[in-house]
């Protein structure tokens, strides 16, 4: 297929679903096309022409191949653990939205929430997927969806066969299902909302579809609503609007007074938004010249200078909230960079959700004798998404040793410590790593900091040494 073909289809997906960056895969976008093109019998470049003419058939015929559905059931375990207090302590209906459900193990393992914990509630799942939500609405499930379910919740809701396990009916009936582009279409009809996931979707957009998709969510998110974004994203430079607090080692947003829990003292105000290129295509056209301008130069230099000029440039799409695009340029580097920005790339897997990836390519250098303290830190990070905290605090302990200065294993060691109780010890961690952020490298900050600078990740643990937001 022509270069050109394949970038008259991916501005056609961009325009339509806001969709940026590795988001497209070139090995998915080609397949896509080509099986499109068989099926009418044309060439893909007449494919291309016919889809461009917002043909809706093929149009929702190529979303459906390049969606993508990674979820399971009780994904993030601290974001669940919040979830599960603002159910217990609800006094109403508590109305969820979940935004970008897939094939509906998001939606579903908060009406086994629901249930659990005898909150009353209702339950929406959207997506732009027809294919998925068709899963979802069947409630048949493989175990591998359950991976992160514990044994007591698989007996108590679901049926098998021993190889598919089939959702009871009770939570079934909290969930209720619709087709919506968040990107082009409107929510409003759908009402306000008092929980809202929208989760591991917004880093498959550029920052203008993200902030788009931002706004309408918090239009419609209920006053003292709180809204959950994955692990790996954050609103800041996406919107203003919103305080950010930390609990059981997550971040979450939440607007104004609560609806449904008393209202917590704010951990800290959003980080204001920075100034943005002109366009998304000035930016993407000066990203591209400069990766052409140096695979010239550097295809055969492996100098450290030639590693830097190139981690620079990956840093530039991470400080800008595109990590999917700086994994995408880092893969396109030379292979004796690749090959020395390991750490570099567990870090980018880690931070668009790819934990298992990230985890592989970490202990593969750990394995490998390469004790680096990042490694160490983003096997913990993977360990902690899972709700495995003492498996976590033994990889941050590894971390600490690597470097004692290093504040992002002693600040994440903190906070799990808080969370299982230890608060003494939690609290003085947390103390000192206030003190090590103070001279943490930039890089560190960049790829750990969740999107925080370094003032505010010490006011985290100040005020959580302190027992304010802990």
């Amino acid at each position: 297929m022509s270069i050109e073909t394949t970038s008259r289809a991916r501005s056609v997906v961009e325009d339509h679903l806001g969709w940026s960056g590795t988001a497209l895969d070139p090995v998915r976008l080609e397949s896509a096309l080509a099986s499109g093109a068989a099926v009418l019998g044309q060439s893909r470049a007449e494919y291309v022409e016919r889809v461009e003419r917002a043909s809706t058939p093929e149009l929702r015929a190529l979303v459906e191949q390049l969606a993508v559905g990674e979820t399971y059931f009780f994904r993030d375990r601290g974001q669940f653990a919040v979830i599960e207090r603002l159910l217990r302590r609800a006094s109403t209906d508590v109305r969820v939205l979940c935004a970008g459900c897939s094939t509906g193990e998001e939606p579903y393992s908060i009406a086994i929430m629901l249930l659990s914990t005898g909150a009353r509630g209702r339950v929406l799942g959207m997506d732009v997927s027809a294919r998925a939500l068709e899963v979802a609405k069947r409630g048949v499930y493989s175990r591998w969806s359950l991976r992160e379910t514990p044994d007591a919740a698989i007996d108590e809701w679901f049926e098998s066969d021993g190889k598919r396990f089939s959702l009871s009916p009770a939570p079934r009936s909290l969930v209720d299902f619709r087709q919506r582009n968040l990107y082009r279409d409107s929510i409003s009809e759908c009402g306000e909302w008092d929980v809202i996931l929208c989760r591991n979707v917004l880093m498959y957009h550029g920052r203008e579809a993200a902030t788009r998709i931002v706004k309408k969510l918090t239009r419609q998110l209920a006053p003292g609503g709180h809204l959950f974004v994955g692990h790996a994203e954050t609103l800041r430079g996406l919107s203003g609007e919103l305080e950010v607090h930390q609990s059981d080692g997550t971040f979450f947003y939440r607007r104004g007074p609560s609806k449904v829990v008393s209202a917590p003292r704010p951990l800290l105000p959003p980080e204001p938004s920075r100034t943005t290129p002109a366009s998304w295509f000035d930016a993407i056209q000066s990203s591209t010249s400069r990766i052409a301008e140096l695979s010239k130069h550097d295809a055969c230099d492996t100098s450290e200078a030639s590693r830097d000029r190139w981690r620079g440039l990956v840093h530039e799409h991470v400080r800008e909230g595109d990590p999917a695009r700086a994994l995408g340029l880092l893969d396109a580097a030379p292979r004796p960079i690749q090959d020395a920005s390991k750490a570099l790339r567990a870090a980018l897997l880690l931070m668009i959700g790819r934990d298992r990836e990230a985890q592989v390519v970490a202990e593969r250098l750990i394995a490998n004798g390469v004790q680096l303290p990042e490694a160490h830190l983003v096997v913990a990070l993977c360990h902690s998404h899972r709700g495995e905290l003492d498996e976590a605090l033994k990889a941050l302990e590894r971390a600490q040793a690597g470097d004692p200065a290093f504040a992002m294993p002693v600040m994440q060691a903190g906070l799990h410590k808080c969370r299982m109780g230890s608060s003494t010890d939690g609290r003085r961690l947390l103390a000192r790593a206030a003190n090590l952020l103070g001279s943490e490298s930039d890089e560190r900050l960049l790829l750990f900091g969740g999107g925080f600078s370094r003032d505010a990740l010490r006011r985290i643990c100040r005020s959580s040494s302190e027992g304010v937001g802990a």
